[in-house]
């Protein structure tokens, strides 16, 4: 028997055997398909949760720099209360507030977009001139010092808010990370000229003035 005659007599054989391969195979890559987009699926449900919940650490960070404790003054005095931001209560609060800082916050930079990742080193850069400025005063001064730069605090708190919430207003659809090769902190001319610009270093002489001889 010729391999033509071969072919003619088991036709639809060969035509049953092939489709039923064909078939088995499309299952097969049908499955692997379906496995290959659930993976992804997880995949960037896992890392869409970790970048909410970095943001989400951030939005309570500029929280605990907003909040301010009263100081009710003397009766007959103004009617406006001064405050101060309540992590500079004491040095023992404004301590644990940093050791916060530095495990929620900066331990999450990673994840974060790069407007509020820079924002973020930027609070640090304040934070850390403020912590060196605070340990020149007597102790349990703190809070007096924070009547002084209060408003530099609800300013951090705004601006760190606005770039945080950047991220769920244009990033959270995007199935895009931050790039690390991206620098994590502004231009240093950037960085200087807004501590500058603070309370902090443009009233620091006479606060320190003020508060020494307490």
């Amino acid at each position: 028997m010729t391999v033509l005659d071969f072919l003619s007599k088991y036709s639809d054989l060969l035509i049953a055997f092939v489709g039923a391969v064909a078939g088995w195979l499309l299952t097969l890559l049908g499955a692997w398909l379906s496995k290959n987009r659930e993976y992804t699926y997880m995949t960037w449900e896992r890392l869409l949760n970790r970048r909410i919940e970095a943001h989400d650490k951030i939005m309570i960070l500029a929280g605990d720099l907003r909040s301010m404790v009263p100081v009710i003054p003397p009766p007959g005095d103004k009617p406006e209360l001064d405050r101060f931001p309540e992590i500079l209560e004491s040095e023992e609060k404004f301590s644990s507030w940093l050791e916060k800082f530095h495990e929620t916050g900066l331990a999450s930079a990673t994840w974060l977009n790069i407007e509020t990742k820079r924002e973020l080193y930027y609070l640090q850069d304040y934070i850390v001139n403020l912590h060196v400025k605070l340990s020149g005063l007597p102790n349990n001064t703190s809070s007096v010092v924070g009547l002084f730069i209060s408003q530099d605090f609800i300013d951090l708190a705004s601006s760190l808010e606005k770039k945080a919430y950047s991220y769920f207003e244009r990033d959270i659809s995007k199935r895009k990370l931050s790039s690390l090769t991206d620098w994590h902190k502004y231009p240093a001319e950037m960085t200087n000229q807004r501590l500058q610009d603070t309370l902090l270093f443009k009233e620091w002489d006479s606060i320190y003035r003020k508060v020494a001889s307490f």
